[in-house]
């Protein structure tokens, strides 16, 4: 994990969380915490969202956006057929999903 880190995502099997000094995001193994990789951002990546297909990074100092790719790839899948494994798994699309979660943890104090 890299210093400061600010925000997450979850993509169904994974924990993204972005590390604003480092201007890295990390991806992390939601059942067990392990790092399985960093990825370069642009300059302070303050915030992450899945869409059933990549994890988008807002980076805000240099007003871009990054969008990691790298999870169809890892599954040797087509990005289609990953978003529709991830609907079946979830019963609704994974941009419901994290919003479902968000909502949860606003409602929760978290």
């Amino acid at each position: 994990m890299g210093r400061s880190p600010t925000y997450v995502a979850f993509d169904g099997a994974n924990i993204w969380v972005t590390n604003q000094v480092d201007n890295t995001v990390s991806k992390l193994r939601a059942s067990d915490g392990i790092n399985l990789g960093t990825f370069a951002t642009g300059t302070d990546p303050i915030d992450l969202a899945f869409d059933g297909n990549n994890i988008w990074v807002t980076n805000a100092l240099d007003n871009t956006v990054s969008i990691l790719r790298e999870l169809a790839e890892m599954a040797s899948i087509g990005i289609s057929a990953l978003y529709h494994h991830l609907r079946a798994l979830i019963a609704m699309s994974p941009l419901q999903y994290q919003k479902q979660l968000r909502l949860a943890a606003a409602e929760s104090g978290c």
